[in-house]
């Protein structure tokens, strides 16, 4: 599980850096190899009662808005 974290960590820090996911190889393989349940309990080990996103990518959305919205408090 440690594997996969890290990999929507990184996911997730592309988007914070405002990088895209789509079209990026190195990226898109990494988006292949989680599952949309591996970014559920990453959220929910951050603290986020659920993560809306009907797509894998939709998630990793809403998990870098969460954070943002964070940073602003």
């Amino acid at each position: 599980m440690a594997n996969t974290n890290k990999l929507i960590e990184t996911l997730v820090e592309t988007r914070i850096n405002g990088n895209s996911i789509s079209g990026n190889k190195t990226y898109e393989n990494m988006l292949k190899r989680i599952t949309k349940d591996n970014i559920d309990t990453y959220a929910y080990e951050l603290g986020y009662a659920v993560c809306t996103g009907s797509t894998k990518l939709g998630m990793i959305e809403a998990i870098r808005d969460n954070i943002d919205i964070e940073s602003r408090r």
